[in-house]
């Protein structure tokens, strides 16, 4: 009599190896890059996801501005991108305009020719114009995303 764990290993054997299969990487996590320009002068913010929107700070943008870009993922029940421009003043800083999005976020690919990280031309938050109120001083920002 033949012991059933031979027949097992023979049998294993005869219907050949388990087929291989190829592990597919995991898409990149998308980026989200935030262009500031005040002045003529771009700053380009690199903005990371977030368990702590309390520890994000504001980049400066010139003097008179500083901008915040709080990018929310996880969990997914508070996930949000918010995007602050703050007056600067030395008294403090002062909200000056704040705009919130929350998932779906928009896709702006059918937009205009792209020019940062295939999004169209102003991303997928468009241009957003702020005003300062002593002097009347323009920012202007706009995001996009992409991959890294």
């Amino acid at each position: 009599m033949i012991p059933s764990f031979v027949l097992l290993a023979g049998a294993w054997l005869l219907a050949g190896a388990p087929p291989a299969t190829t592990a597919v990487p995991p898409a990149p996590a998308p980026s989200l890059r935030c262009t500031v320009t005040y002045a003529d002068e771009p700053v380009v913010i690199d903005v990371r996801p977030t368990t702590d929107p309390y520890r994000v700070q504001a980049v400066p943008v010139g003097r008179r501005f500083a901008f915040r870009a709080v990018w929310m993922a996880e969990p997914a029940e508070r996930a949000a991108l918010d995007l602050t421009v703050l007056h600067v003043t030395k008294g403090g800083d002062v909200p000056l305009a704040q705009v919130k999005l929350v998932p779906p976020y928009p896709d702006a690919s059918a937009d205009a020719p792209s020019t940062s990280l295939g999004a169209g031309r102003y991303g997928f938050t468009g241009l957003h114009l702020v005003y300062e109120p002593d002097l009347g001083s323009e920012l202007r920002f706009w995001c996009a995303w992409g991959n890294p």
